[in-house]
């Protein structure tokens, strides 16, 4: 039997804050995960059907991608994220790939 989540927990409001930088065929992806009650995190991040990050924990993260190869258009940089209490999903940015 799973644990009820703690009566005072604040409502589950894990957060994604993320910038992209394309420059060149270069793009470079930072993101922080917070969660406000301190629980940790765990995750991926993924930029279309690209998994580009395993999280372990809260914090910040950065990756660099050769992008020379990738078809130009739109691509979405999406989070998956668990606290231990709920499973949330966030789309973080839509990326411009131009070549």
């Amino acid at each position: 039997m799973a644990d009820d989540p703690p009566l005072d927990r604040e409502s589950d409001q894990i957060t994604v804050d993320g910038t992209a930088v394309l420059v060149g065929k270069m793009l470079d992806v930072n993101v922080i995960v917070t969660d406000p009650d301190g629980d940790p995190v765990v995750g991926k991040l993924k930029i279309g059907d690209q998994v580009i990050k395993m999280m372990d924990r809260s914090g910040a993260f950065s990756e660099r991608f050769d992008t020379s190869s990738w078809p130009a258009g739109t691509v979405r940089l999406t989070a998956r994220l668990c606290d231990g209490w709920s499973l949330v999903s966030a789309d973080v940015l839509d990326i411009p790939i131009n070549h």
